[in-house]
Parts: structure tokens; C-alpha cells; sequence
């Protein structure tokens, strides 16, 4: 299993998620979300990658998904300084018509 950081627990929440149990298996640290998938593809083990991520690799053969039917959604913010200008609400709101056209659950970004 390929981990960010010790306190990076979304693939031990997608594992707890599927088996319904506290598994350990080996974990490989890695401190670059990029990274993963490429040393998933050269087989150090496996992740959980954002779909934009990772679909070249799997386009290119290089990783494949182990099951499509299953996926662990993550909430995103977006934090700003409480500055009023207007270059900061012209880049938030592409920020978010950008997040609604790509992303999983887009109906909730506002």
C-alpha cells in the first residue's frame, strides 16, 4: 500500500470501507501525491489517486483499477484570505465551474 505520510489515512479508510475490518498490510511511504502512480506502475504497490491522476497511466496500461465500482470521495475547500478583490472571486468562481464539470459529486459545489 503506497501512503503520503503517517498521517495520510484515506487508504486505510478505503481498505476499512471494503473489508469491514483493521487490516495493516506493508505500507511504502511517499511524500508526492504524483509519485504514486508511478511507482505503482513500476509495482511498489497499489494507491488511491484522483481520477485525473491516474487515468493516463491506466490508459497507457501502465496501472489498471481494481474495481470501478468502488471509490473513496474526499471533500475539498478552497481557503482564501479574507481579501474582497476582484482577480481572487474571478479565480474562485472558475475554481469552481472547473470542480463541477470534473469531479465526482459536483452537485454540491457551490
Amino acid at each position: 500500500m503506497l501512503v503520503f505520510n503517517r498521517k495520510d489515512t484515506l487508504q486505510a479508510r478505503f481498505v476499512r470501507r471494503i473489508t469491514r475490518t483493521r487490516l495493516a498490510p506493508l505500507t511504502h511511504y511517499l511524500p508526492t501525491s504524483t509519485g504514486f502512480v508511478q511507482a505503482a506502475a513500476r509495482g511498489l504497490g497499489w494507491c488511491l489517486a484522483p481520477e485525473a491522476m491516474v487515468m493516463p497511466a491506466v490508459r497507457n496500461q501502465q496501472v489498471v483499477i481494481i474495481d470501478s465500482t468502488r471509490w473513496l470521495d474526499v471533500p475539498l475547500y478552497w481557503q482564501y484570505a479574507a481579501v474582497h478583490s476582484n482577480a481572487l472571486q474571478q479565480l474562485s468562481r472558475a475554481l469552481r465551474e472547473a470542480a463541477a464539470t470534473s469531479l465526482r459529486g459536483s452537485r454540491s459545489i457551490r
